[in-house]
């Protein structure tokens, strides 16, 4: 019970290690169990404290998650949404630490004007300890980042926006005068005049993380082609966004942003927020024009992932996912969602075709310009869609397929 406090596995999981990787493994555990005892000596004094003195003051510790940007953007503005109105009486100081890694230097500069951010070394050991044990919850910030907290009062996924907080609040990320005006200017470099419409188109792929294989969250951007030949033909300004990626995409009229020498953090999050139109998929940076309130749709959605980011004007288009025998697994799938998380590899997964995203940007298109028609049977397919295809649907589930992905499957 000790071992698994302090190193967060048990002592038979230690065993196996040694077992399987050798006596030299043994080593390595001893000098991380030291490291791990060192912290825990370190972090017990200031959560004594902090626990005696609640009832005079209330000190709070959390932590940004700042390596992934979906999470330092959607998931953090779905927490200071839902503590608005924070109304606990007694007087409280919220401490905060982050991550190995900071994704966005724009969003870490915002977000430390918000938070008061401490080292990670003097606050990383207090958090791991405390997390652990009910009885110092109040001494935890509520955010659902935190999976104990979360397990602990069976609460959703910390993206799930479940009191519908953020249609009514502005966000906090905000750009001074300066910082537009810089961002203006360094799109006007490329081209692009923010006064006409925009559309921003975002594939996921291994370069996102250095990945060393191809996770099942990836896209081609190859069968985007049609939907931008569409975009650009409609008077769009399409534009390619994103850090890096492993392969380019040459359209005639497309503005490839992402392998600009003019890239920035700042101008990835501006173009976020004056998009008319985001064309994603599962990735942090698809999540951000949500938080600015843009039109936006995804593709190639795994396990129905990020479904329940918005309201029903939200539609997006899944990946079909197939086992060995080329049977689609999500079928009537009573398979639960950890057991795709942590099987993944067993998998194969049907990238959204050329003519499926096209269609899913054409539908789109035509709810913003006010002329799409209901088709008679639309409620009908979603509904049937949600019983055939169950996994991870839930009550939070606010976005719609495409329709013509549903005629062309159910």
């Amino acid at each position: 019970m000790f071992i698994k406090l302090i190193t967060n596995r048990n002592i038979n999981d230690h065993i196996g290690d040694i077992k399987k990787l050798g006596i030299n493994r043994l080593w390595i555990k001893i000098s991380k169990l030291i490291f791990h005892l060192i912290n825990l000596l370190y972090a017990a004094p200031f959560i004594i404290l902090i626990y005696l003195i609640k009832k005079i003051v209330l000190v709070r510790i959390g932590l940004l998650e700042t390596n992934a940007l979906g999470h330092y953007t959607y998931a953090t503005e779905v927490y200071l949404a839902e503590n608005l109105y924070d109304v606990k009486k007694i007087p409280k100081i919220d401490i905060w630490h982050t991550q190995e890694t900071i994704c966005n230097t724009f969003i870490h500069k915002v977000r430390k004007k918000q938070f008061r951010i401490l080292p990670r070394f003097f606050i990383s050991p207090v958090y791991f300890y405390l997390i652990r044990f009910k009885l110092f919850e109040d001494n935890i910030v509520p955010f659902r980042n935190n999976e104990f907290y979360k397990i602990r009062n069976n609460l959703p996924n910390q993206f799930i926006d479940y009191k519908r907080m953020l249609h009514k609040y502005q966000t906090q990320l905000i750009f001074d005068k300066n910082e537009k005006n810089f961002c203006i200017n360094e799109l006007k470099k490329l081209g692009i005049d923010i006064k006409k419409k925009i559309a921003t188109v975002h594939n996921r792929d291994h370069l996102y993380n250095n990945e060393k294989f191809e996770c099942e969250r990836n896209c081609s951007i190859e069968n985007f082609k049609s939907a931008i030949n569409y975009l650009i033909q409609n008077g769009y300004q399409v534009i390619r966004i994103g850090k890096v990626s492993k392969s380019n995409l040459n359209i005639d009229g497309l503005i490839n942003y992402s392998g600009s020498n003019l890239r920035s953090d700042i101008l990835d999050i501006f173009l976020c927020s004056i998009t008319n139109l985001h064309i994603g998929c599962s990735s942090g940076l698809s999540t951000v024009p949500f938080i600015f309130k843009r039109n936006v749709v995804w593709t190639n959605i795994v396990y129905n992932e990020g479904t329940e980011l918005s309201g029903r004007d939200f539609i997006y288009i899944p990946k079909k996912t197939f086992d060995n025998d080329k049977k689609d697994v999500l079928f009537k799938s009573k398979l639960s969602l950890d057991h795709f998380n942590s099987n993944s590899h067993l998998f194969n997964y049907q990238e959204n075709t050329e003519d499926e995203i096209l269609e899913l940007v054409i539908e789109k298109v035509a709810k913003i310009n006010g002329n799409w028609k209901k088709p008679s049977d639309y409620d009908f397919l979603q509904d049937k869609y949600k019983r055939q295809y169950p996994l991870n649907i839930s009550k939070f589930t606010n976005g719609c397929v495409s329709y013509y992905y549903l005629t062309k499957h159910l």
